[in-house]
């Protein structure tokens, strides 16, 4: 009896003990995660404040604790190629490694995390971004020979290049609905001059985003013609199947597109299936009103400009569109009425208030005109071009006392007004 009680309680014991130390451990395991995430969160908030060598530190301590590997190794490797880019843009900042050691540690971070997922395409963006900072770092470490460059581009890029083009389209194939990745393959193609390249992702970013404003080199004044048609194609590619977008607001930035450089005779069937699918898509209307009134089709302008200002009554464009078209059309009346509604709906805006005062010298309302130049100048007295057009009134007038009196406050503007302020020369050289 006393044996098998003196066996239980030696079971007991060991058990109790056992336990202990599970305990113990588990505390201890938690623990250390707990000091690992609070360092990793440490890390990211100095990382957002640009604190960049106080950042990378955290990271590295909280690995050493035992934190999330892939999510740790993941921002470093962000960390690190963010700190690669604010340097080569110039900007004066503390790299947490020089160049050439920053670039090898994020290569091998990148390197282990595609080989935990090979499948992940941001993985393979990071790749890319990583390729193309070593072959910069390659080209500054490199002298230059003239004698070996070449007029195609291609010859020109060193197998880093390659590299990094390939991995960016790697990525672009794993998601092909994401426009971010073929976006930066079409602005990594135009700095290496491989138009025609960058114009087939090009057609692809659209067709994945078919929205003008999501793609800003599309903005560019001098826009290449082959990535221009590559964005038409991929509007039409997204309309010809499913898209979060709808069909009108794709003919519309497709039609805007055209315009803005342009080609307004190729914009016009784009808007016109806008109109007439959406009459009452202000968007459409107001680019469809544009095109008539450059192409001197001043009625058929107002028509669109007229539904554009009812749809939208706080935005003063179509009113200043509508009084351009007046004024083309010899309505002065008509005109400063629309100017007048620009104007009070963003008084802001010089050009509205020029606009009135030349359609209101047109009617004859001199000093009705005056005084709007004279209010638009004090609303803005730190340009000099709302005292220009002042001055340019009282010159046009004879108003000496005018002149004077405008070219003293340019000369109060400082350095803003010295361009300016050579328009106030005649005055002293014509004397009293």
């Amino acid at each position: 009896m006393r044996r098998a009680l003196g066996g239980l309680l030696a079971r007991r014991s060991t058990l109790a003990v056992c336990f202990s130390i599970l305990l113990v451990a588990e505390t201890g395991y938690f623990a250390r995660e707990l000091a690992a995430s609070l360092c990793h969160i440490a890390g990211e908030r100095s990382f957002f404040g640009n604190r960049l060598v106080r950042s990378w530190t955290i990271y590295r301590r909280a690995l050493s604790l035992g934190g999330s590997r892939e999510r740790i190794e993941t921002d470093s490797a962000e960390l690190l190629l963010s700190a690669l880019d604010q340097w080569e843009a110039g900007t004066k900042i503390q790299l947490p490694l020089p160049a050439p050691d920053a670039i090898a540690a994020a290569h091998s971070l990148v390197a282990r995390l595609l080989r935990r997922e090979p499948y992940n395409a941001y993985y393979w963006s990071l790749a890319s971004d990583v390729y193309l900072h070593a072959a910069r770092q390659r080209r500054r470490q490199t002298p230059l020979d003239l004698a070996t460059l070449s007029e195609n581009p291609e010859a020109n890029l060193l197998p880093e290049d390659w590299l990094g083009i390939a991995a960016m389209g790697v990525a672009t194939r794993m998601e092909p609905h994401n426009y971010v990745y073929p976006d930066a393959l079409v602005e990594t193609l135009q700095e290496y001059g491989l138009v025609e390249k960058a114009a087939r992702y090009c057609r692809i970013a659209v067709a994945a985003n078919p929205v003008l404003g999501a793609h800003l080199y599309l903005q560019h004044p001098d826009l290449a013609p082959e990535l221009l048609e590559g964005a038409v194609q991929g509007f039409e590619d997204a309309r010809g199947r499913d898209s979060l977008v709808s069909a009108v607001a794709i003919d519309t930035d497709a039609g805007k597109l055209l315009a803005e450089h342009g080609l307004d005779q190729r914009a016009l069937p784009y808007l016109l299936r806008a109109v007439e699918a959406a009459p009452a898509f202000p968007d459409a209307q107001f680019h469809l009103g544009l095109v008539r009134y450059r192409a001197k089709e001043y009625r058929q302008a107002l028509i669109h400009l007229q539904r554009v200002a009812g749809l939208l009554p706080d935005s003063p464009w179509a009113n200043y569109y509508m009084g351009l078209s007046y004024s083309e059309l010899g309505m002065n009346d008509q005109a400063a009425a629309e100017f007048k509604e620009a104007k009070e709906r963003d008084p802001k805006v010089i050009g509205f208030f020029h606009a009135l005062c030349e359609a209101l010298e047109r009617q004859g309302k001199v000093e009705e005109a005056r005084r709007q130049f004279v209010a638009a100048a004090n609303l803005n007295q730190g340009d000099p071009s709302a005292w220009l057009s002042l001055l340019a009134f009282y010159v046009h007038h004879k108003d000496r006392k005018g002149s004077t009196e405008v070219c003293a406050k340019l000369s109060a503007l400082g350095p803003a007004g010295d361009a300016a302020r050579s328009q106030c020369d005649f005055l002293n050289e014509a004397g009293p």
